[in-house]
């Protein structure tokens, strides 16, 4: 389906799955777009589905600390109104990285968690 539309075929990376848009001529990527599908736990916390490429097979595994409340931070972050220093810091961030082993969904968390602690005492 993605291919009808300029992306190459799905990529499974760990923990989401990548379309790209790509330019084969010059060996770039146009742009990417990741997904990663998640469960939330009746516990707060949150499931992913990761793909363990050494044994080519798929489970279910608990997001780290840095996810946990995440949904309840970003209501907080819209209620109050926040939500544009949330994408100006999200793409500071983004494009600061260094990090080939830091991806878009961890920079989002960081993002969330950091303007809620910086702000969350401002009311």
């Amino acid at each position: 389906m993605a291919t009808r539309h300029g992306y190459d075929y799905t990529e499974d990376s760990t923990r989401v799955l990548t379309i790209k848009v790509k330019n084969t001529r010059q060996s770039k990527i146009i742009h990417s777009c990741d997904f990663c599908i998640v469960y939330d736990c009746s516990n707060g916390q949150q499931k992913y589905i990761r793909y363990n490429k050494a044994n080519d097979y798929y489970s279910w595994e608990y997001q780290g600390a840095g996810f946990d409340g995440l949904p309840e931070k970003i209501d907080w972050i819209e209620d109050n109104d926040l939500w544009q220093e949330v994408r100006d810091y999200y793409i500071e961030k983004k494009n600061r990285n260094t990090n080939p082993n830091k991806r878009s969904r961890s920079i989002f968390a960081e993002t969330i968690n950091e303007i809620y602690q910086k702000n969350r005492y401002v009311e």
